[in-house]
């Protein structure tokens, strides 16, 4: 009878989803030398790694990557966006200080699209690794 309740135990334990692997990414952002202020780093599992996308905010040039436990192990493509005022924004002298709450100030993304549309930006975590820091310095 025991052999039965390891067989079972085996079988069970073969099916379980002991979940997927990730690990916490975080770093810097910068354009021609400069903080990115306000932006997206977004994790895309490039092909043949099956996992969900994450990403993290990008704010003062920072992101750190840990909602449910960090980007999934694997080898992703990196698409970083940043967004700023829209120049007639700037030329107007309005900031989120001068208007009512009910206002749009609009905003242009204005990183170069070889770091998102087109990126071919890349990052490998290995299993097991730890913490990864990743930092971005993006030229035009």
């Amino acid at each position: 009878m025991s052999i039965f309740i390891w067989l079972g135990a085996g079988i069970l334990l073969a099916g379980c989803d002991r979940g997927i692997e990730r690990i916490p990414v975080a770093g810097t952002v910068t354009y021609k030398g400069e903080p990115v202020a306000t932006g997206q780093v977004l994790f895309f599992p490039a092909e043949g790694t099956e996992t969900p996308m994450s990403g993290a905010l990008l704010i003062d040039g920072s992101y750190e990557a840990n909602a449910n436990g960090g980007v999934p192990a694997g080898t992703h493509t990196v698409k970083i966006r940043g967004f700023r005022y829209h120049p007639k924004v700037v030329e107007s002298g309005q900031t989120p200080d001068t208007v009512d709450m009910n206002d749009f100030l609009p905003k242009e993304q204005f990183i170069p699209e070889k770091y998102n549309k087109q990126t071919e930006l890349r990052i490998t975590l290995e299993s097991g690794s730890g913490r990864v820091t990743k930092n971005f310095e993006l030229v035009d």
